[in-house]
């Protein structure tokens, strides 16, 4: 898994971890816990509240909220698109950081006395929300129990979550409830997107320093076997004793019109003239046999590529069909779409989109 289609996450992850780091080195971790006596109710230092997501206080906490993070964020802002994430990110934060303050007033007397420093809240509101929209991909038995592939991120939250007891129980429980809030719609909170002018100025700012993350693509790959079973006439054109001895099946040709017409009989034809069968006319010409079309390798070819990764040449008609689709590029962008693309005229397209 890369970063790829997920700035956002990408920058949550860079300004948690350079956050943490400046607070260790400067020993201020302390600065960003929130107790509620004396801090809050003395001292009025409400400024703990909103900055107290920035910064962990350990580092192992640290490293399992980033990892914690990069396998539930990811895909998360994959399915929203970055901006509706960002703006999740924000209404959630709000909402975690009123809900943890009221919690932190009316548990005083049950032992809620601190809220820990660390983006608890945000980190299992994204966690909430990947659970919801992430399908489970696989399952395997361990000992007759069924495990699936969320596997991992349920053990780094319970390694999260079971850091500071009770406190980082209570407000990760508070990150559920407010995504949980989200998603009811509580006082029209989930049509709230940031403004594309702050947008677009954010990725002008940040682009270069986040950098660019390439697409993951879906690798393309073929045994032997398997490109010559899918067609064996253009891995083999003149061998019928392979096909004979791999048990591929043939064709027959089919039949002619002559062959179809049914048999006529004369008045002056015997009953045994005219039972016997029209005899097909005998012809000079051999069967064709199917020529490899130039768009298509041959196997020594495919294998060739497939041991060295060189690409062949697009075809003039799959040139001639992306320049129509795109008269701006020029011909040497349009190659070479194609050969990073395995020749597939779509991908290219979609190179050339992005491009």
């Amino acid at each position: 898994m890369t970063f790829a289609g997920a700035p956002v996450s990408k920058g949550l992850i860079i300004v948690l971890c350079f956050c943490s780091i400046l607070a260790a080195i400067a020993s201020r971790q302390y600065l960003f816990n929130v107790p509620l006596s004396p801090h809050l109710t003395r001292d009025r230092q409400l400024w703990r509240l909103p900055i107290h997501h920035l910064v962990f206080a350990n580092s192992s906490e640290l490293f399992l909220g980033v990892l914690l993070l990069f396998y539930t964020s990811v895909p998360v802002e994959r399915s929203f698109g970055s901006r509706k994430f960002a703006s999740f990110l924000v209404v959630n934060a709000g909402l975690a950081t009123v809900i943890e303050f009221v919690a932190l007033i009316l548990g005083s007397r049950l032992g809620f006395h601190t809220i820990p420093a660390g983006p608890f809240a945000i980190i299992f509101s994204i966690f909430f929300q990947s659970r919801r929209l992430i399908p489970t991909s696989f399952h395997w038995k361990v000992f007759g129990v069924e495990i699936t592939n969320r596997i991992a991120g349920y053990v780094l939250a319970v390694q999260l979550i079971s850091s500071q007891p009770p406190a980082s129980i209570v407000v990760s429980l508070i990150g559920v409830l407010s995504s949980q809030l989200y998603l009811s719609n509580f006082l029209s909170i989930r049509h709230y997107r940031i403004s594309q002018r702050l947008t677009d100025l954010l990725a002008r700012l940040f682009a270069p320093l986040l950098g660019d993350e390439p697409t993951p693509r879906r690798p393309i790959a073929a045994t032997q076997r398997d490109m010559i079973m899918a067609n064996p006439v253009v891995a083999f054109p003149n061998s019928g004793a392979f096909m004979r001895a791999t048990g591929i099946a043939t064709a027959a040709p089919p039949a002619t019109a002559a062959q179809r017409r049914p048999a006529t009989t004369t008045g002056s034809a015997s009953p045994a003239t005219a039972a016997a069968p029209v005899p097909p006319p005998p012809s000079n010409t051999t069967p064709s046999v199917p020529q490899p079309s130039p768009a298509t390798p041959g196997f020594v070819q495919q294998w060739a590529q497939g041991i060295t990764g060189a690409q062949s040449a697009p075809t003039a008609a799959q040139i001639a069909e992306l320049s129509a689709i795109f008269p701006d590029q020029p011909r040497e962008a349009v190659i070479n779409a194609l050969q990073r693309n395995q020749l597939d005229v779509s991908r290219a397209a979609a190179a050339l989109l992005v491009s």
